[in-house]
């Protein structure tokens, strides 16, 4: 390669890409990340308004995102760790229930009849069936409970009234894809560790592991890359910058992107195989309105999921000041509301006066009050905010290479779940194998 040159180029600088060129750099490789659009972080980077800062995805981390806790650790983040107490509620038949987290709250909430209860040792026995395995951001450990949609399991081993209670407004708040869409595997290994679960996120909001990850890393913004392809012992990738192309060269490239922009820089360089699963893969839009409000809301959670046919795309409300995350200031709070599914696709083309009128009253009518006063707004549209595992996706990761040849390596959510762990850990993974291809 010519002097001056990176060792390695990563492609994107969302969660995935960041800790891709996070391990390389540790190891010494010299990296030049890239980055189409004005900003680091992608969905899990934030928004500042007159000092309030809202989370444009990822909000949380949980006690089982090993590598995110590792993360958090090594970057100094462990002494603004906070932990969101307490459980969400489901808003039901007008009345706020707290959410079903385990065996106990599972046999004293009032969502489930007698009937339903007494089938919850089936999803024991299920659970068992699969003891040792099920990571939820691991498709192999998954591979084996993949044969089914969730909503087919829960219907026939647990009942309707379970689907539509329990499974569906948890499910679905998460992949914000219905469950009749979603791997039985995702919903097993949810069920796995709720019960013991802990939730937590940073002082200041998510973003700032995005923000730790990229600091010292050497980033080209508005930079889009074309092509890629393996050329002379290492990679060409063609890029573009202000209307001005050229090709870099490196020893290696890591393609940290979602699955329609990674086939389209592939191109034809890809196997046949590696294609069709790259044209497989799909997204469920989202649509999040926040609102920095002038006094609190007075919530004693840390966020409410609306069901019901009249709130569907509704994937729940989030009170910021509730958290503890010092993302509001003193005495203000701050209010986020998420949609995906039919509602957020037709909101996608809608104004910001329009989605913000409409979602405001939707959740008006969960929260049985008026909003309080609105001192700033943002309007966050995701055409592809979270990749859907269907039936069988499961299955087909723990088969699938995710490197070109020798030189070009893949990472992304869509590798392995729908959180930013399986983004991390599919990152790290990628520099793993970048590493073992140039030395």
């Amino acid at each position: 390669m010519n002097e001056g040159n990176p060792a390695v180029l990563v492609v994107g600088a969302g969660p995935a890409g960041l800790a891709a060129a996070d391990r390389l750099t540790r190891e010494g490789v010299a990296v030049q990340v890239l980055e189409s659009r004005e900003e680091l972080a992608g969905r899990a980077g934030q928004i500042e308004l007159e000092g309030y800062r809202f989370d444009r995805g990822a909000e949380f981390f949980t006690s089982f995102y090993p590598t995110t806790r590792r993360l958090v650790r090594e970057k100094g983040l462990e002494p603004d760790v906070v932990e969101i107490k307490g459980p969400g509620k489901l808003f039901v038949d007008g009345r706020l229930v707290p959410m079903v987290t385990g065996p106990l709250s599972a046999l004293t909430t009032p969502l489930l009849s007698i009937k339903s209860k007494l089938r919850l040792r089936r999803l024991s026995m299920s659970l068992l069936a699969h003891a040792g395995g099920l990571d939820f951001s691991d498709p192999r450990s998954l591979a084996a409970a993949d044969d089914e949609s969730a909503e087919e399991y829960g219907r026939e081993v647990l009942g309707d009234e379970f689907v539509e209670r329990v499974m569906k407004p948890g499910l679905e708040s998460l992949t914000l894809s219905p469950a009749s869409e979603t791997s039985k595997a995702l919903f097993l290994s949810q069920a796995l560790v709720g019960p013991t679960a802990r939730f937590y996120s940073i002082a200041g909001g998510m973003g700032r592991l995005c923000e730790s990850l990229a600091r010292g890393l050497p980033v080209r913004l508005r930079t889009k890359a074309l092509a890629v392809r393996e050329a002379a012992g290492g990679v060409e990738v063609d890029v573009e910058e202000d209307s001005r192309r050229e090709t870099l060269r490196a020893e290696a490239a890591i393609l940290a992107v979602q699955a329609p922009a990674a086939a389209a820089i592939l191109g034809a360089n890809g196997s046949p195989e590696l294609a069709a699963f790259l044209g497989r893969v799909r997204y469920t839009p989202a649509v999040k309105l926040d609102l920095g409000l002038d006094r609190p809301l007075g919530a004693d959670c840390p966020g409410v999921i609306p069901v019901g046919s009249e709130f569907e795309g509704l994937a729940g409300l989030q009170f910021l000041a509730y958290k503890g995350t010092r993302q509001v200031p003193e005495g203000k709070d701050g209010l986020g509301i998420v949609t995906g599914g039919r509602l957020a696709a037709r909101l996608l083309g809608e104004d910001e006066e329009s989605v913000t009128r409409e979602l405001a009253d939707l959740a008006a009518r969960v929260l049985a009050k008026p909003i309080p006063g609105v001192v700033c707004r943002h309007v966050t549209r995701l055409s592809e905010a979270v990749p859907q595992f269907p039936p069988g996706r499961y299955r087909e990761l723990a088969k699938l290479d995710p490197s070109i040849g020798r030189r070009i390596f893949l990472a992304g959510d869509y590798l392995a779940g729908p959180s930013i762990e399986a983004a991390l850990r599919t990152g790290i993974a990628a520099a793993e194998r970048a590493l073992a291809a140039i030395r």
